[in-house]
């Protein structure tokens, strides 16, 4: 493996002492058995509903406090998308106007070697979309597999659709064409679009227009859609629902995983430095002036020690945990930590929140950290094929139930919550996985005699 020369500067998190939580979270089982989940996505305005993207192009519906999957896909994207080893779906968002009028858009690698954005309508039943409704909005032909990009956001603050790409490289080429510091290519970019207006009506592939202060729309050769540029494989980046501010999680190559963020006052053009940076250090690749200056920083990296490949997360905006208002939460792939940073003036906060939100410490397969309508976290697994959500816990664990029938916690224990234990035991719902046959209240996501035990000695017990 190559190695970087020294860091060009240093960037030092300020590691806190953990934080206060009133109510102390942890992951809680909310669906199991999918195939291969990347992310979820909320409809806005829709808090009873959590959609599911799987790699291979399945979107399935659940729902937000009980995870039961709805009996229908949402839709299935899987001709289009497989089977070859790197295509699959990596975006998937909701048109900000969806209540009205029905859109929401998927970012996959098609069969052949190109990066797709295509628009969708829901049909009349609200649970499932018409597949035959597709607007291919934008196209990426790439020479090579790998690198995709992945998560497709529309900004709350300009309200335009913002498309991150790969280099199209892999872990041995490392963009051997320096397409992420090339304005004529579409490829290692923060592309920005307007895909409500039809402006290319000679172009079948092009169903949008290009927002009049784009960066480089004047530049001779560049490609008017770019926002910024210098990437290596965005993977997942998100908006600050309440700030507007973009987080984007840069996956490395040989060293190091970095967070950039981009203030929701940017005018764009920034250069985040790939190939000839990795994080804040020279690469070995070159492509440009490492030393010349003129970067955007990253605002937190890690190298390769600690993880391998950054899954990207959520700035945390739900009201279950008023302590972590404001922080974004991320994992990674390979580790599978839960960190959590802050931004505060031109310092970057840094808390481990691995002992209390990761599902499975150190087991491969965390994609995303996401978030539904009310705000509230979600980890997909892909190396198990479930989906967690980071729920409270409970005083006493056999504490299920207010009365309300919606696991909602009331500090008593009591028939409400009996009647809640053995509806969900019936039917085989992590609600009430409580123990894996310790005795301890350890959940083993599953559903069986251990936690019907666990359940009937603190119900016996008031606690």
């Amino acid at each position: 493996m190559r190695t970087h020369p020294a860091r060009i500067a240093t960037l030092a998190p300020v590691a806190l002492a953990p934080i206060a939580l009133a109510q102390t979270p942890r992951p809680q089982l909310f669906a199991d058995n999918l195939e291969a989940p990347v992310a979820v996505a909320f409809a806005p305005g829709d808090t009873s509903r959590v959609f599911v993207l799987g790699r291979f192009g399945k979107i399935s519906i659940h729902d937000t406090t009980t995870g039961v999957q709805r009996p229908q896909l949402f839709i299935d994207l899987f001709p289009l998308v497989c089977c070859h080893g790197n295509a699959n779906m990596v975006g998937f968002t909701f048109d900000p106007n969806y209540a009205t009028n029905g859109f929401f858009y998927v970012h996959y690698q098609g069969l052949i070697n190109e990066s797709v954005v295509a628009r969708y309508h829901v049909s009349a039943n609200p649970d499932i979309a018409d597949p035959n409704s597709a607007t291919i909005i934008h196209k990426a032909p790439r020479i090579r597999f790998g690198h995709n990009g992945g998560a497709i956001e529309f900004s709350p603050v300009d309200g335009f659709l913002y498309i991150p790409t790969g280099d199209g490289g892999n872990g041995a080429t490392a963009d051997p064409l320096n397409e992420a510091q090339s304005l004529a290519s579409p490829l290692g970019k923060i592309l920005r679009i307007n895909p409500s207006i039809d402006a290319f009506p000679a172009d079948p592939n092009k169903h949008y227009s290009i927002p009049a202060n784009n960066p480089f729309i004047s530049t001779p050769g560049a490609l008017p859609e770019i926002w910024a540029i210098g990437f290596r494989n965005p993977y997942q980046s998100t908006f600050d629902r309440v700030t507007g501010d973009f987080y984007i999680a840069d996956v490395g190559q040989d060293a190091l995983e970095e967070i950039d963020i981009q203030r929701a006052t940017s005018t764009g053009g920034e250069n985040y430095g790939w190939r000839c940076r990795e994080g804040n250090a020279c690469s070995p690749y070159g492509g440009c002036t490492c030393t010349a200056g003129g970067f955007a920083e990253p605002v937190h990296i890690y190298d390769h020690a600690e993880g391998c490949s950054i899954s990207g997360g959520r700035v945390y905006r739900g009201s279950a945990f008023p302590d972590l208002q404001g922080w974004f939460i991320y994992s990674d792939y390979c580790s599978g930590f839960v960190h959590a940073i802050k931004r505060v003036g031109n310092a970057t906060q840094f808390q481990n929140l691995t002992s209390t939100l990761a599902p499975n410490p150190n087991e491969l397969g965390i994609t995303s950290i996401g978030d539904d309508a009310a705000g509230e976290l979600y980890i997909t697994d892909i190396g198990t094929g479930r989906v967690y959500k980071i729920v409270p816990t409970a005083v006493c664990r056999a504490d299920l139930d207010n009365g309300s029938g919606t696991g909602t916690f009331d500090n008593a224990v009591d028939i409400n919550d009996l009647l809640y234990f053995l509806v969900k035991f019936e039917e085989g719902l992590p609600a009430v996985d409580l123990d894996n046959g310790s005795g301890t209240g350890t959940p083993d996501a599953g559903v069986d005699i251990n936690d019907l035990l666990y359940f009937l000695v603190r119900f016996e017990a008031g606690c």
